[in-house]
C-alpha cells in the first residue's frame, strides 16, 4: 500500500488553514433592527426589589405535615413565609400573649 507523502516545507500553507479571520466591528443596531423585524424583543432587566425576607427558618417537622402544609399554601395562593407568619399570630391571639403580639406587629410593619 503506498501513501503519499507529507510535505512540510511549505509550513505557511500547512498552519495557515488553522488561522481564523479576524472579524469585523460588529454593527449592534443593524443586529437589533434584524431582530425586531423577526418578532423578538429585547428582554428589560428588572431591577429586583430588596426582600424583607432576609433571615431563614428550617424546622423537621411529623410524616405528612409537609404535604398538609403545600395543600394549604396551593389552596390559599399564599408563600411559607406569610403562611408562618400567619400561624405565628393565631397562635400569639389564641394564647392571648400579648407582650409577643406586639412584638410580632413590630416585625410585620
Amino acid at each position: 500500500m503506498d501513501r503519499k507523502s507529507l510535505k512540510i516545507d511549505d509550513q505557511s500553507t500547512t498552519f495557515n488553514q488553522f488561522t481564523t479571520k479576524k472579524s469585523s466591528k460588529i454593527d449592534k443596531s443593524a443586529i437589533e433592527q434584524l431582530s425586531e423585524d423577526h418578532g423578538f424583543t429585547k428582554r428589560e432587566i428588572d431591577a429586583k426589589k430588596k426582600s424583607s425576607y432576609s433571615e431563614q427558618f428550617n424546622a423537621r417537622c411529623k410524616k405528612g405535615m409537609n404535604d398538609l402544609t403545600a395543600d394549604i399554601l396551593y389552596n390559599k395562593k399564599i408563600k411559607k413565609q406569610e403562611f408562618l407568619e400567619l400561624a405565628i399570630k393565631a397562635y400569639l391571639e389564641k394564647e392571648n400573649l400579648d407582650s409577643l403580639l406586639l412584638k410580632y406587629q413590630a416585625i410585620i410593619l
